[in-house]
């Protein structure tokens, strides 16, 4: 167990307000609260049902594969249903990532940590049509059983499926997102040098508006320092703590503003 993780939940919780948005000034994170985090009335009947049946798909896999953990540098191996459970977005937080997506519409999706392609499936599915996907995995294995098992389920043709190091391949991709409304999914490395590094490399590239998800924010006091650090940057117009997930957002000619939300 991860006892700084589960008394920085608690904290959260126990500060968050605005459980229904009243009382947030800002009409942008009210529309964000009231109607995409803390409601689900929207979900996608259909969404649901594909990443359900990709997850299960998933956990009825026990081919054995290895994964390269880019923060401790260490190899491990496991079945495609282990490393599913230990490492994949959970129901919830997939659903709201996904209700995230759909709303934000963007034109450029670009995805650091596709494990075995349970976050690209919301993200996927979720993404208007004409919507770009990049998502970039140290593990070759890894993501080659996400590639194929999307194929398998007839979906994730808009996703373009990258490996290697992080701080080796976003810096060619991210120059795709100057001219692009783009949302960023950051779940991997959770390292606070790592993940400053990424956060500044998708920030000097943006265009006017983006949108970065940080998962796991306070996963430990690095990625507590790093979460704190990104929502001081001059850049980040709204910053909101959500618990696990960290929303940071460039909008160009806004007013600086951070709050801590209940979802």
């Amino acid at each position: 167990m991860n006892i700084h993780y589960t008394k920085r939940l608690i904290r959260h919780f126990l500060k968050a307000r605005f459980w229904h948005g009243f009382g947030i000034h800002s009409p942008y994170v009210y529309h964000l609260q009231r109607h995409i985090i803390s409601s689900n009335i929207h979900d996608d009947k259909t969404l649901i049902d594909k990443t359900k049946a990709y997850r299960r798909c998933l956990l009825n896999n026990k081919a054995i594969i290895k994964l390269n953990d880019l923060g401790t540098r260490n190899y491990r191996s496991g079945s495609v249903a282990q490393i599913t459970n230990r490492t994949a977005i959970g129901n919830k937080s997939g659903r709201l990532l996904a209700r995230l997506t759909h709303d934000y519409n963007p034109s450029l999706i670009i995805e650091l940590g596709t494990s075995t392609g349970v976050s690209s499936a919301y993200l996927s599915l979720a993404a208007p049509p004409e919507c770009s996907i990049i998502t970039i995995e140290g593990s070759e294995e890894c993501s080659a059983i996400a590639k194929k098992t999307m194929q398998k389920l007839s979906f994730g043709s808009n996703i373009q499926f990258l490996t290697g190091n992080f701080d080796n391949v976003l810096p060619s991709v991210a120059p795709s997102a100057t001219n692009a409304k783009t949302l960023a999914y950051i779940d991997g490395n959770h390292t606070y040098e790592a993940t400053l590094r990424y956060a500044d490399i998708l920030i000097h590239n943006a265009g006017d508006e983006m949108m970065m998800i940080f998962d796991d924010i306070h996963l430990s006091h690095g990625m507590d320092k790093a979460w704190s650090e990104i929502c001081t940057k001059k850049e980040i117009a709204t910053s909101l703590d959500l618990g696990r997930l960290g929303i940071a957002i460039i909008r160009n000619g806004c007013q600086k503003e951070h709050y801590e939300l209940r979802n």
